[in-house]
Formats: C-alpha cells, sequence, structure tokens
C-alpha cells in the first residue's frame, strides 16, 4: 500500500491508534452499539435485496437463453443446409463469385 505525500508511517499508525482508541471508549460507553445494531441491519436488507436481484436476473437470463438458443439451432440447420458454415467464408464466396462474374 503506497502512503499519500507528506505522510510516514508512524503519523498512519498514530491515526489508527486514535481512532481504535475513540472506537473503544464508545464502545465502553454503550454508545456505538445502537448505531452498529442499525447499520447491520441495513446490510442485511441491502445482502437480501442484492441477492433477491441476482436471482431474478439469472431467472429471466436462462428464459432469454432458452428461447434464444431454439433460434440458433434453427438458424444452424438453415446455415448447414445452405452449406454456409462460416458468416465470413459465404461472404468471401460471395465477393469471389462477383468478381468473376465482373471480369467475364
Amino acid at each position: 500500500m503506497e502512503v499519500p505525500s507528506g505522510m510516514n508511517m508512524n503519523e498512519l499508525v498514530e491515526v489508527f491508534v486514535i481512532a481504535a482508541g475513540g472506537f473503544a471508549f464508545l464502545w465502553w460507553q454503550g454508545i456505538i452499539q445502537p448505531f452498529l445494531k442499525e447499520i447491520a441491519c441495513y446490510v442485511y436488507l441491502g445482502l437480501v435485496l442484492f441477492l433477491l436481484v441476482g436471482v431474478i436476473l439469472a431467472e429471466v437470463w436462462s428464459q432469454f437463453y432458452a428461447i434464444f438458443s431454439v433460434q440458433m439451432d434453427q438458424l444452424d440447420k438453415i446455415m448447414s443446409f445452405l452449406r454456409i458454415d462460416n458468416a465470413k467464408d459465404f461472404a468471401k464466396d460471395m465477393l469471389s463469385e462477383a468478381k468473376s462474374m465482373v471480369t467475364k
């Protein structure tokens, strides 16, 4: 971790020690516990909401994938029937056929 310019490691440690001392004092006085309880509740609710959105997005994605995979399979069948293995090869073939028709 790079220390910001103008600060050395001793000053950074001093800041952490003062912050830890302040936290310990607030804990000892019983001041910090209600705030931590509220923060923990919000973090829990946020996590549940985030996971719920993740499950919904996974379900939507799986349904879209199922629909599009059927369409892609049908497109692959059509391309194999027309003997088009690769779209780039198809485009090159069409271009070379067009060039050969123009040069005749």
